[in-house]
């Protein structure tokens, strides 16, 4: 058995596409689950095609706990 099956990640961002391109081949590893917070569609092609990766995208910014507890439902 993977580590990686048995861990997702929540990640909350709000114009981090920089960041999570940096780190796009270890998070795309895990099941994942990206919550963009902003109206930014750069992160769109960062995650296009990436299976593993589920992305939200709230119509406004749900602050940090909304959008985790958004992520986990």
């Amino acid at each position: 058995m993977s580590i990686y099956n048995e861990i997702t990640l929540i990640i909350v961002s709000y114009k981090s596409e920089n960041l999570i391109q940096k780190n796009i081949d270890i998070i795309k590893k895990f099941q994942t689950i990206i919550v963009e917070n902003s109206s930014s569609n750069k992160i769109d092609n960062l995650v296009n095609g990436c299976t593993n990766i589920k992305l939200l995208k709230p119509k406004k910014n749900l602050g940090y706990g909304w959008a985790n507890n958004l992520a986990v439902s």
